[in-house]
């Protein structure tokens, strides 16, 4: 029962991950798009950070420093691609910076939140 339960909830914590970076590219690359944010750095830390722990959540078997270069290259492709002119967007390095940030907080996120249930012996997803 254990091992379907954490099954289930790495089933789950990945639809959402990948969910989340598929409509994450569709936005950053739609044209026009930058209209509607124009200061994008809010959604842009967020989305990085829930992106971070729910990668940490459904991948365990992959190490902190794979999710940060994983993670963080997939910001700086984000600002390349938005230097296109066909797509009339604006790319701001500090967008990468802030996605950067948005990483080691969700790290940090994951690993105190993982150390908490530790302390109160809750049951999160420990073994692969």
């Amino acid at each position: 029962m254990r091992d379907r339960k954490l099954r289930t909830r790495k089933i789950l914590a990945r639809s959402l991950f990948w969910l989340l970076l598929v409509s994450t590219l569709i936005l950053d690359w739609a044209p026009h798009a930058a209209d509607t944010w124009r200061d994008d750095n809010d959604p842009n830390f967020m989305t990085f950070g829930v992106m971070t722990v729910l990668m940490r959540c459904s991948y365990n078997e992959i190490s902190d420093l794979r999710v940060f270069i994983f993670l963080g290259s997939l910001g700086g492709l984000i600002e390349l691609v938005q230097l296109a002119p066909i797509l009339h967007r604006y790319s701001d390095m500090l967008d990468w910076a802030v996605d950067i940030g948005a990483i080691i907080s969700g790290l940090s996120v994951f690993w105190a939140f993982r150390r908490l249930s530790a302390a109160f012996s809750l049951d999160l997803n420990e073994s692969s």
